[in-house]
């Protein structure tokens, strides 16, 4: 059956229409490689094929059909897919709570000790027919904002039923560590700020405090890591968005159209023009 009242949906400002929404699926060739950076917290559900990931020096994670991985928001990976490979990626920046009787913070030394960077689940139960259900909805354009906080709350219900404390705790890790809580604050605020001195004072750090601990975090000094996510939004904004470049370069601060038109040229090498007559093509 058909989705009804499609045009109600499409206009409405509550229908997702970004590069980047809560539920996504996404398919790549043999072969075929792109970059992951994560903005949110993403579980990344393999139905199919094989993908490896390749994060920082760190040993390369196969995941293989049938299997589940979790990505902390503000990370970059390289990922590579062996096989034709079909994703369905879910989306979040939440507390996580798999319901109100469990918890996970009874967990043992000896599982503690067993955590690395990246933990594998198998797809197990009820998941399939819940993924399967998302690729449907997604097919008839069901793109709305509250349905999927809905879809995302109920899989964290499904971990909870077929994974037990221990599984959950070496998969769910990453978002257990402080490290997590301070990275979603810089990415709740950075756009908000033009210096790295402000978004110190926002994470309640000195400035040497937090040069310290942003770059355990995130890799790189803060103000260079700022300059890249500015760097990256502004192309993607030149190359898929529907706004003009004045408003582009005004919501970036650049204080003439030529400031603007020099940067994107030091920085990608051609003028705003050319890299949306690009992005279209």
């Amino acid at each position: 059956m058909e989705t009804v009242y499609v045009s109600e949906h499409c206009d409405c400002y509550n229908y997702q229409k970004g590069d980047r929404p809560q539920v996504e699926t996404r398919s790549g060739k043999g072969g075929e490689e792109w970059m992951i950076r994560t903005y949110d917290d993403e579980i990344i559900f393999v139905t199919e094929g094989r993908l490896h990931l390749f994060y920082q020096g760190q040993p390369t994670v196969a995941v293989p059909q049938g299997h589940i991985l979790l990505i902390p928001s503000g990370e970059q990976v390289r990922a590579l897919a062996v096989r034709g490979v079909c994703m369905t990626i879910l989306r979040f920046r939440m507390q996580v709570n798999m319901c109100e009787r469990f918890s996970l913070d009874r967990i043992s030394d000896s599982v503690i000790q067993q955590v690395g960077k990246f933990t594998l689940l198998p797809i197990r139960g009820g998941l399939w027919p819940y993924l399967d259900a998302l690729e449907v909805y997604l097919r008839d354009g069901i793109r709305c904002t509250h349905f999927f906080h809905i879809k995302l709350r109920e899989a964290f219900m499904l971990l909870r039923a077929y994974y037990s404390r221990e599984e959950l705790f070496t998969f769910l890790f990453p978002l257990l560590q402080d490290e997590s809580e301070f990275a979603d604050s810089i990415l709740r605020h950075y756009r908000t700020v033009k210096k790295v001195d402000e978004l110190a004072e926002l994470s309640n750090y000195s400035l040497s405090g937090f040069e310290k601990r942003f770059k355990k975090v995130f890799g790189m000094p803060a103000g260079r890591w700022i300059k890249q996510q500015r760097t990256r939004e502004i192309f993607r904004e030149i190359s898929h968005s529907s706004k003009t470049f004045k408003e582009i370069s005004g919501e970036f601060g650049f204080y003439s159209p030529a400031h603007f038109n020099t940067f994107c040229k030091t920085q990608f090498g051609a003028p705003p023009g050319d890299i949306r007559r690009q992005g279209r093509k």
